[in-house]
């Protein structure tokens, strides 16, 4: 028989694949829902998803995990249709990433990091329409705030440059609102991880089917772009945001280096804690487990916790240097 597991809590129920829908019989408090590409389940009124090309007859494996909060996902749903109602009809996709497709996500200290892919450039009235209509004042968001930037099918498809070129950026979080119009911009060379993301695990708002496939719409962007899009990255870390911050995001570029994953912060902290505790030729393997550990504490709400800056910028000292030497060695492949 083909089944998929599907895994809730303590809770494991083993169904056909062709008759999915019979799980409704054996948890009576989960829903579904057929979203394009994606599987969606609401346990309790909470999302949980499969992202993955999923048909029906299929045989997988697939386990289920918390997407975000109810409230949330109300906020997406209604984002999308405001989004699309502005542009009029210009519009591919929408696509959720950031720490919400990373599985980091939690709206007490997260912001909600949306991709608006357009099939020709928008006119001023539609991003203006965009703008006021996503504002915190139109559209209240229950997270720390809303990143958003809208960019075209040609800067999706094509991201082998050092600065994408965008339509519109804006973020509402109250410190730091701000709105930023593309034409004539040279690009931000952020949205290069926000491309590689959504490639990888980009979802979809849940009131839109994309008429393409994630990798379809994103192509590869290449290694070294991102390695050294990490590097900007982390060189601004300790001196631009929390220090927890710095030592967490230096563990997942560091993960990067060695597996090519997108992670979360907290995953790529935990995944660094493991591989240094498994090498102990690692200079200073003790301090830097204790300052990872004491991150990791600081990101899920100890503010007892505090981070000498000093240890922080010697531990991404460390990772610049991981980081260079994957660099080098991407260089000297493509010179082969």
């Amino acid at each position: 028989m083909a089944c998929s597991a599907i895994v809730i809590g303590d809770c494991c129920a083993m169904v056909e694949k062709a008759n999915i829908e019979a799980v409704h019989s054996c948890l009576s408090a989960l829903s579904l829902e057929f979203v394009g590409q994606q599987v969606r389940y609401y346990w309790r009124g909470v999302a949980w998803a499969f992202q993955a090309p999923l048909h029906r007859g299929t045989s997988a494996l697939l386990q289920l995990h918390v997407i975000m909060d109810a409230a949330s996902e109300e906020y997406l749903h209604n984002l999308g249709d405001r989004i699309s109602r502005a542009l009029e009809g210009n519009l591919t996709a929408i696509y959720l990433h950031g720490s919400a497709v990373l599985r980091g996500y939690n709206c007490r200290w997260s912001d909600l990091e949306v991709l608006v892919v357009v099939p020709s450039q928008t006119t001023p009235a539609q991003r203006a329409a965009v703008a006021e209509t996503v504002s915190e004042k139109a559209l209240p968001c229950p997270a720390t705030g809303l990143e958003i930037s809208i960019v075209t099918e040609s800067a999706t498809a094509n991201p082998d440059t050092a600065a994408p070129a965008f339509e519109l950026h804006m973020t509402t979080a109250a410190s730091n609102s701000k709105i930023v119009e593309g034409r004539g911009h040279d690009g931000d060379p952020g949205l290069l991880i926000h491309f590689a993301v959504c490639r990888a695990k980009g979802r979809i708002l849940a009131n839109f089917a994309a008429p393409k496939m994630r990798v379809d719409v994103f192509g590869a962007v290449p290694r070294k772009r991102i390695i050294t899009r990490l590097q900007d990255e982390l060189r601004r870390a300790t001196s631009e945001g929390p220090q927890h911050y710095a030592v967490l995001n230096a563990s997942r570029a560091w993960m990067y280096a060695g597996t090519r994953q997108f992670v979360s912060k907290a995953k790529g902290g935990q995944w660094a804690m493991a591989r240094l505790q498994r090498d102990e030729r690692i200079p200073d393997q003790g301090n830097k487990m204790t300052l990872i550990e004491r991150a990791l504490a600081r990101q899920t709400g100890d503010e007892a916790v505090i981070l000498v800056a000093d240890d922080v910028k010697r531990y991404v000292d460390f990772v610049l240097q991981i980081l260079e030497l994957a660099g080098d060695a991407e260089a000297n492949r493509q010179r082969r």
